[in-house]
């Protein structure tokens, strides 16, 4: 999943790259921002993996923005102006822009991050994710998520500090964790393998709780 941030002070060109993410299976946006003075902030707390970033905006520019950053985060560069494009490549940018943006354009270069992400994708790994809940994101870390429970058009998130309600499913929260810690039990349930400290017929415990398993999991459980 690609956690990404918008920063355009445009309305509408806004609204069109969240179309397109929201269109895409693999993206997932965290926070739009209309200036770079609020999206300083938002970079440096939210660590988005992309970042599409208009450069002609009021006050800071995007190019002002990116060398006030010490570890900026991938950027694609949108802007109605071609004459900034050197410049997007001394900044290494993934990608440069220019609007109007189109769906094709705007697949192409996401496919171009894929690309470049994934030989670095194993080198740093991050061990959270952003869960939506309450219309805040919550950051919460991998090892702290004891199980999920779906509960049909929403999921539970039961972690160490308590629940967290989220309109994902359970088949796309399971995507976002890592397969080798998470597994799933049962058509509503998936668990930390680390919580899991009894074996029972039917049963697992974790965590204290007595989570149901499923006939068709029964071959994953005895794999643990």
């Amino acid at each position: 999943m690609i956690n990404c941030v918008i920063i355009d002070d445009e309305p509408l060109a806004r609204n069109i790259l969240e179309q397109y993410i929201h269109s895409h299976q693999q993206m997932n946006l965290l926070k739009i921002c209309s200036n770079a003075k609020d999206a300083y902030g938002v970079i440096q707390e939210l660590q988005p993996d992309l970042v599409f970033l208009d450069i002609q905006m009021p006050g800071i520019n995007g190019i002002e923005l990116v060398n006030s950053l010490k570890n900026p985060p991938p950027i694609i560069f949108t802007t109605a102006y071609t004459e900034f494009a050197s410049t997007s490549y001394e900044l290494e940018a993934v990608d440069y822009l220019v609007k109007p943006i189109t769906v094709e354009r705007f697949t192409k270069s996401i496919n171009k991050f894929l690309k470049m992400s994934q030989a670095e994708s194993e080198i740093t790994v991050k061990n959270y994710l952003y869960i939506k809940s309450g219309g805040d994101l919550v950051k919460v870390k991998f090892s702290e998520i004891i199980y999920v429970q779906s509960m049909k058009d929403y999921v539970k998130v039961f972690t160490t500090h308590g629940q967290l309600i989220t309109l994902l499913t359970l088949k796309s929260l399971l995507e976002m964790v890592p397969s080798a810690q998470f597994i799933q039990t049962h058509r509503s349930f998936i668990v930390n393998s680390h919580y899991i400290s009894a074996i029972k017929k039917g049963t697992l415990i974790v965590q204290g709780y007595s989570i149901p398993i499923g006939e068709k999991y029964k071959d994953k459980i005895v794999m643990i």
